[in-house]
């Protein structure tokens, strides 16, 4: 079983800022933490979906009728 500083060491980390930030509404400068990209990551694992596949106007991509 972790001690207290082992588990203040894992939350640091798991919370701790990974090198970029964010600018808020207000100007200010948000560190982004390992949290705020496994959340990020989760919701557009969770929203995200092949496109439709679109219909090409291009002529060159139209098929020839042989004739």
């Amino acid at each position: 079983m972790p001690n207290e500083t082992e588990q203040r060491q894992e939350s640091q980390h798991a919370q701790g800022p990974t090198g970029g930030a964010i600018i808020d509404a207000e100007g200010r400068e948000v560190p982004i933490t390992e949290d705020m990209i496994q959340t990020a990551c989760r919701i557009l694992d969770e929203e995200w979906s092949l496109p439709r596949q679109r219909q090409s106007r291009h002529p060159a991509a139209t098929p020839r009728r042989a004739g």
